[in-house]
């Protein structure tokens, strides 16, 4: 009962400060924080328990740190671009590249609600233009899987709320795709700005929700080493180590969502999203480690035929009998709102990139005929593993500008340590794309 009370006021307070608190969910710093925050938060915190558990048993929070490694050393690319990138191609057509005069700012780089940081007015750079826009051309593709992703992920937590137990692959897909057609048929007849008004509210949610299930495990550690029950599971890794670490490179998609900081220009200065993509990092760094450690105890649970990418939901249910039916309810929001801005931020994409040929309208429609296909090809598992290599091609190419940027741009310091550091990332990226493997591959 202590719990369940405990756990329902973590949430209150916690959604009251985010969501009513105008001074603070209003602050720039905490608008340009809470983007890319909500986006490694949202569906990675609702599956990596199981997965992990499943691949490496009780070393998952070690095994998640590296995989969070991996991701900070990815951000640092990100940053770098955001510092040096930018610059070179929002500088003025009559303005040579080693000149000494002002440079466009941020401003000549669309917002996050069109995900396309390429001015139209922006000059050609040559080669760094062109692999730039080819990153764009892959994220086109990375958001479409997403969005699949995100709506599988929703139909599951759906119906395990409503059934109890995992749902068939059929009631999923049919799920799916009822919410599919719906986003296409309102992104084309009215654009999908009345249903991203909902996004503030479903981040609110969500981080409430996820900041009372830390509270719940909490809780049931501190009574179990109490009661002198506190004790490590015997659950051990299911997979040899090479296989494990192919699963692990195909888990990339649940601590993505950094990047979403290049696509903040208009809103926020670059130093100002440099410095709130560290915090959004760390901050979800932290959180993954916490839960996951707190969580470690209950693994034992993750067995037989109930141990699928919703089964954070009986585990928490063991912490707090509250939290979940709070899980379900936030799956629901925080899915179908990162689906819709993800969908905007593809049509927004395939527009600049094809111009006058295709309108964002008809992009939503393409979208989601090519996301009912997607669904009904691919199980949950099967789809993070596709979208984590999807995206480790779009890092790989975010890899290769930073690494002609530190070749050309004058200002850049430790040239040579960068370019090596970078080059490695791209071949580290790549190996993720080409061998990451899904959980039940």
């Amino acid at each position: 009962m202590l719990t369940n009370i405990s756990t329902i006021a973590a949430a209150a307070v916690m959604a009251s400060m985010l969501l009513f608190w105008k001074r603070f969910a209003a602050s720039p710093t905490w608008l340009a924080t809470v983007t890319p925050l909500s986006s490694i938060m949202g569906s990675g915190f609702l599956v990596c328990a199981p997965l992990l558990a499943q691949t490496v048993g009780i070393w998952a929070a070690p095994a998640m740190a590296g995989l969070l490694l991996l991701a900070y050393a990815i951000g640092s690319v990100t940053r770098f671009n955001i510092r040096f990138a930018e610059p070179l191609m929002a500088r003025p057509v009559d303005e040579p590249e080693n000149s000494a005069g002002p440079r466009r700012d941020h401003s000549r780089f669309y917002g996050h609600s069109a995900r396309a940081r390429l001015s139209k007015r922006a000059t050609h750079t040559g080669a760094i233009r062109r692999l730039e826009t080819a990153s764009h051309v892959i994220l086109v593709g990375a958001y479409l899987i997403s969005v699949t992703y995100y709506l599988k992920l929703l139909a599951e937590f759906v119906l395990r709320g409503l059934h109890g137990t995992e749902p068939s692959s059929t009631e999923s897909a049919t799920l799916s795709t009822a919410v599919i057609v719906v986003i296409a048929a309102v992104g084309a007849l009215w654009g999908l700005g009345m249903l991203e008004r909902v996004e503030r509210f479903a981040v609110g949610i969500n981080l409430s929700i996820i900041v009372a299930l830390l509270v719940g495990l909490a809780l049931y550690n501190v009574d179990a080493w109490i009661a002198g029950t506190w004790v490590v599971p015997s659950l051990s890794p299911s997979t040899r180590p090479l296989q494990a670490g192919r699963i692990l490179l195909g888990l990339l998609i649940v601590v993505q969502g950094f990047e979403t900081s290049l696509f903040l220009g208009n809103e926020h200065s670059a130093e100002q999203r440099i410095r709130t993509m560290r915090w959004a990092q760390g901050i979800s760094s932290v959180v993954y480690i916490v839960f996951l450690s707190l969580c470690t105890i209950l693994f034992d649970h993750v067995r037989g035929d109930d141990s699928g990418v919703t089964t954070v939901v009986a585990l928490s249910g063991y912490a707090a009998t509250a939290l979940p039916v709070m899980l379900v309810v936030s799956a629901a929001g925080s899915q179908f709102s990162a689906a819709v801005a993800d969908d905007a931020g593809c049509g927004g994409l395939l527009s600049q990139l094809l111009g006058e040929h295709v309108s964002v309208r008809i992009a939503y429609v393409g979208i989601g005929i090519s996301a009912i296909g997607l669904t009904w090809c691919t199980n949950v598992i099967e789809i993070i593993s596709i979208a984590s290599r999807a995206f480790a091609v779009f890092y790989a190419a975010q890899c290769g500008v930073a690494v002609l940027v530190a070749l050309r741009a004058p200002e850049v310091s430790y040239k040579r340590a960068r370019i090596v550091l970078y080059a490695a990332l791209l071949c580290l990226c790549t190996v993720v794309a080409i061998f990451g493997v899904s959980a039940d591959g």
